[in-house]
């Protein structure tokens, strides 16, 4: 992924209230695993995916 789709990706993100603790969990993966491939430090495809899903609902924290 392209360093300007990942920052669109980020910023999706944030804006429907996910942080990356958060992301960790849904994803089961650590907080850190997050940063790395939302930085484009590692290549997941299949977490890329899932996070792409992710940016399209809200945060259960942001839900509350």
């Amino acid at each position: 992924m392209t360093h300007a789709k990942l920052c669109e990706l980020r910023k999706r993100l944030r804006s429907a209230g996910w942080t990356q603790r958060a992301l960790a969990e849904a994803c089961n993966v650590t907080q850190a695993h997050i940063s790395f491939v939302l930085r484009g430090k590692r290549s997941s495809q299949r977490l890329l995916e899932r996070l792409c899903e992710l940016s399209r609902t809200k945060s259960e924290t942001t839900a509350r």
